[in-house]
């Protein structure tokens, strides 16, 4: 197995030669909210993640895009193109009538050719497991990451409905994880990243796609709610860890050792954070954000720790010059905080 370790958001390293040989085969496995200290840092509990950064190469840290969320930066793993080209501007589109809760989540949106789209051009197969912006795109295996606006909706029935081909799910079910119930796939548990990890590793022994995606989400989800030492944080690398030795163990059995390209990435890092903005608000003191949807002017759409302005007329000069004078006035603590 010629087993490569990288943190670099470039999808045109997936297709390369590992040591002289062609990989007929490509895994590359997301770790969301990945940081290189995982395997650098021997205090974390990560053997595979070391044992593949000691036996392949890997990167000291990664310059990633911006916003560096988690939508566009997996869009540029697997387009090679920045957020202002590929068009997954942030985690969730920027909606005038309101936020309803929807994230960009089908394929169709990147304006960009994906290496989904590469791969069906040429004939190779590909799967794909909990990527971002994967619905209903052209993988042969597709178990998309996708969620309902309807609150009564359980998080396994969406994904159940827009898997493909279809029983796809059904027949992960059967043959690798058991029934899946709704807190199965579930971040607050760490089973989410391992039942993620078993529907790979069965798409790796049943049906061997020349390129599979992995998305695992754990690690990130526990850094949000707790910060990078958070104490779930260290078990959530460790099941991450667990999943990808769950994928080296597939690939084994599956007789492809030889001829697959293992690439662990990420998407963005963590920092602590001290103080949280809600830059809204100084519009609505102005009046500037409307009290429904048709009488706003101006409102910030929020993406990690960044914030862009949209208008409701483009051009808007007026407009942008009230904002301007709103973020001149503030407390100098609060223009730090903001610039």
């Amino acid at each position: 197995m010629k087993c490569f370790t990288i943190t670099v958001l470039l999808s045109a390293l997936c297709f390369f030669t590992c040591f002289g040989q062609a990989a007929k085969y490509v895994v590359v496995i997301s770790i969301d909210g990945f940081r290189p200290e995982f395997y650098k840092d021997p205090s974390w509990p990560a053997p595979n993640l070391r044992k593949l950064a000691d036996s392949g190469v890997y990167a000291d840290g990664v310059r990633g895009v911006f916003p560096s969320v988690t939508y566009p930066s997996h869009t540029t793993i697997l387009t090679g193109a920045m957020p202002a080209r590929h068009g997954i501007y942030y985690n969730s589109p920027f909606e005038p009538e309101g936020q309803t809760g929807r994230w960009y989540w089908e394929e169709s949106l990147i304006k960009t050719e994906t290496l989904w789209d590469a791969m069906h051009k040429a004939g190779l197969t590909s799967g794909s497991v909990f990527w971002p912006v994967s619905a209903g795109a052209p993988i042969d295996y597709n178990i998309p990451e996708v969620w309902s606006l309807d609150k009564n909706m359980d998080r396994v029935t969406p994904i159940r409905q827009q898997a493909t081909p279809k029983g796809l799910f059904e027949e992960i079910e059967l043959n690798a994880t058991g029934k899946l119930e709704p807190d199965d796939l579930n971040s607050d548990y760490m089973i989410t990243d391992e039942n993620g990890s078993r529907m790979a590793a069965y798409l790796i022994k049943k049906h061997k796609p020349n390129l599979l995606t992995l998305h695992l989400y754990c690690v990130d989800h526990a850094a949000h709610g707790e910060g990078r030492y958070g104490e779930h944080v260290s078990a959530a690398v460790a099941t991450a860890d667990r999943a990808i030795g769950n994928i080296m163990e597939a690939i084994d059995k599956a007789g492809i050792k030889d001829s697959t390209a293992i690439i662990i990435t990420g998407d963005h890092g963590f920092v602590d954070i001290h103080t949280s903005l809600a830059p809204n608000v100084w519009l609505a003191t102005k009046g500037l954000t409307g009290t429904n949807a048709s009488d706003w002017k101006a409102r910030f759409h929020t993406s990690g720790a960044a914030a862009f302005l949209m208008l409701k007329n483009k051009g808007d000069k007026k407009t942008i010059s009230e904002v301007r004078a709103i973020l001149a006035s503030l407390p100098e603590s609060q223009r730090s905080s903001s610039g």
